[in-house]
């Protein structure tokens, strides 16, 4: 039976210099996304596109397959399949920016530069999710602007989500 009494000198020094190891596979890959801040807002972004995109992409999948029953036509086919992966990198680009001020926000090596990185990513994001809905310039103008406001604005809003 162990003992259940504290700790000797030696097994604390022993036991508290390191911290504990994850022992699953999962444990070691949540600590290996935890362990760079680039990493972590990419999987941000990553897991919101995907938790977002794939009901849609399921949804959509079954209508194309309700429209032409019997038939294999990949013409119908492809057209679907790139309004849903234009739909899923809008996704992913709209998860690394909420990752993104999520990690500003959070991190005190950003506290002052942390708004203006904010404002340059949302003015970019929103851009490039013009580009991929095809909007027409003035259009991205727009978006840019929004997204601009929104990542100023985006210490009140993205812990809502």
């Amino acid at each position: 039976m162990a003992h259940r009494g504290p700790l000797s000198r030696r097994a604390q020094k022993r036991y508290g210099s390191r911290p504990p190891r994850p022992g699953s596979v999962w444990g070691k890959l949540l600590a290996w996304i935890t362990g760079s801040q680039i990493r972590l807002v990419l999987a941000c972004g990553l897991v919101f596109a995907l938790v977002n995109s794939v009901p849609e992409m399921l949804v959509g999948v079954a209508e194309g397959a309700r429209e032409a029953p019997g038939t294999e036509s990949p013409e119908s086919f492809f057209p679907l399949m790139a309004v849903l992966i234009r739909l899923f990198l809008a996704l992913f680009v709209f998860g690394v920016f909420l990752g993104i001020i999520l990690v500003t926000e959070e991190e005190p090596e950003y506290a002052r530069s942390g708004p203006w990185i904010r404002v340059v990513c949302g003015a970019m994001a929103g851009a490039a999710i013009a580009v991929l809905v095809s909007a027409s310039w003035e259009g991205a103008a727009a978006c840019a602007s929004i997204g601009g406001v929104l990542g100023y604005f985006g210490k009140r809003w993205a812990y809502h989500i």
